[in-house]
């Protein structure tokens, strides 16, 4: 069963309205065991006075738009509360219990104060006493005590009440709740309930229905302005992201075009592309190059290089040999080489004619 440490924690964890209406509850319910102590003590003013409590503490909750003061309620039945008696009887402790439970109703919310424990504790020490008075021998051990019938009712009964102060707030459920608190017409006790719901015309006042319905429309108009908000929120949103990205993609693109103007391919004056000498780029490559070009242009110097010239210039059959030495890209020494050859060749056949 739920009664128990973890019992008291769900309690706890409440908000102390939902303590007040708790607490509310179990002095409906438990209204008969108060009306009997002033009977006895021939004082129907206390009874009348807690029964207008209870039914101001009922209209609070129903009402939203209530402007009742629950301090001074309480202030109007303490004075008939049996709270600081020096001798208590029977009947006294019963009444006692139900002084707990509308102080409890009534306080905890002005206060802002968590009294459902200490209304719990209240109910259940009436059903104890009671108990204690019924069945004397089981009373003294207390395994056997919590095995009575009066006990276990008295627990599924707070059981299932907490569940329901739980539920969502609604006039549909507070009815529901009051309802509970006239379940079987009978107080925690025993004692025969005699109210109703004629007793409390304000808790089913049609000006509640009509409030509870403009206050749920409302509610939902709200929730609706929130989830348009929401999705609004959400679109724009994308939106902000898409350009973005679309800056984004336009910022790599123009670093794209940049680089490639910073790229070795250059125009000329023309417009059109030339190349740019691999050799240029280093130091090293520029002097070798240099060099290269040196030595293919002028050869060693000696006497076959003034042959080759020689014959160039007196050869009468006009062999054409257009090669400049000057852009030597590719050809190297093995160019060189062919030209010796062929210059040795011509020199034979002229020295033939």
């Amino acid at each position: 069963m739920l009664f128990g440490s973890e019992f008291y924690a769900k309690l706890e964890k409440m908000p102390a309205w939902r303590h007040s209406l708790f607490s509310l509850v179990l002095a409906t319910r438990q209204y008969p065991n108060f009306v009997l102590w002033a009977e006895i003590n021939q004082n129907p003013q206390a009874a009348a006075t807690y029964l207008n409590a209870l039914r101001l503490g009922w209209q609070f909750h129903a009402d939203r738009f209530n402007h009742i003061d629950l301090m001074q309620v309480y202030e109007q039945v303490e004075p008939f509360l049996p709270l600081d008696l020096e001798d208590y009887s029977e009947g006294d402790s019963f009444a006692y219990d139900c002084g707990v439970l509308i102080d409890a109703a009534l306080e905890g919310i002005p206060l802002n104060a968590k009294y459902g424990r200490d209304a719990s504790t209240a109910s259940m020490a009436s059903v104890i006493r009671l108990c204690e008075l019924k069945h004397p021998e089981q009373a003294q051990d207390e395994e056997s005590l919590l095995e009575l019938d009066e006990i276990n009712h008295e627990l599924e009964y707070q059981v299932d009440l907490l569940l329901k102060v739980l539920e969502p707030r609604s006039l549909e459920n507070i009815r529901e709740l009051f309802a509970m608190a006239l379940q079987d017409h009978v107080s925690n006790i025993g004692l025969e309930n005699t109210l109703s719901a004629t007793d409390f015309s304000e808790l089913f006042d049609p000006r509640l229905d009509q409030q509870a319905s403009e206050v749920a429309q409302a509610a939902q108009a709200h929730a609706e302005a929130e989830a348009a908000a929401e999705a609004e929120a959400e679109t724009q949103a994308k939106a902000r992201a898409k350009a973005q990205r679309a800056a984004a993609r336009a910022a790599r693109m123009a670093a794209n075009a940049a680089n490639t103007e910073d790229s070795p391919a250059t125009a000329d004056a023309s417009g059109e592309t030339a190349s740019i000498d691999p050799y240029e780029s280093s130091p090293r490559g520029k002097e070798h190059h240099g060099k290269a070009s040196d030595k293919h242009h002028h050869g060693d110097k000696g006497d076959k290089g003034n042959k080759h010239d020689h014959h160039h210039k007196g050869e009468k059959h006009g062999h054409d040999h257009d090669h400049d030495h000057g852009h030597g890209h590719g050809h190297g020494n093995s160019h060189e080489h062919e030209h010796k050859k062929h210059d040795h060749k011509d020199n034979k056949g002229h020295h033939k004619h």
